[in-house]
């Protein structure tokens, strides 16, 4: 046997990622696995993720196709419900067409399969999603440190004026009735 990386070079990744998978689901370590297939502990590790990130790929692509076909037999029942809403439907009574008089019980029926139709159709394409917002909670000491940097701003307006806003304060107090 080849000194070196003997497994390594006789065996294609894709094939190797395979039997990391078999391994890893046996339940052994990825250092069993290592040694087990004349690779190191990473190499199995690295390996293993990597089939997992295809399993997931092929997961997701697969789910895009059912929910493209799915979309596709949906919008198929949403024109012939269309079609049903749409048209003028007989009134029978006793076996006999009435004349002149339409039936809208189909219409009703069409408007609410129509309506569960395009519930679903919102569902799948995920425009029912709840949405998230952002909110901001600000704290006392947050608040009570911007009123006091607002606070010291205005004093430094004062001591600049030289006293002219403690005048101005004064005049604008509210006054009590003696």
């Amino acid at each position: 046997m080849p000194r070196g990386r003997p497994f390594t070079d006789r065996v294609e990744p894709l094939e190797r990622r395979s039997q990391v998978v078999q391994l890893r689901a046996d339940d052994l370590t990825f250092v069993e696995i290592g040694r087990t297939l004349g690779i190191h502990k990473s190499t199995a590790k690295r390996d293993y993720d990597a089939a997992m990130a295809d399993a997931r790929e092929r997961s997701i692509e697969a789910a895009e196709a059912h929910k493209a076909a799915e979309l596709a037999v949906l919008s198929a029942v949403r024109v012939r419900l269309l079609a049903i809403l749409n048209a003028n439907h007989p009134y029978v009574n006793d076996g006999r067409v009435v004349r002149g008089v339409h039936d809208v019980g189909p219409n009703i029926a069409a408007a609410r399969e129509l309506r569960q139709n395009s519930e679903r159709i919102s569902k799948l394409l995920g425009l029912d999603a709840p949405t998230r917002k952002v909110i901001e909670v600000l704290s006392e000491d947050i608040v009570d440190a911007a009123i006091r940097q607002e606070l010291l701003a205005v004093e430094a307006l004062d001591a600049a004026d030289g006293g002219a806003g403690a005048a101005v304060e004064t005049a604008a107090a509210p006054r009590t009735p003696s």
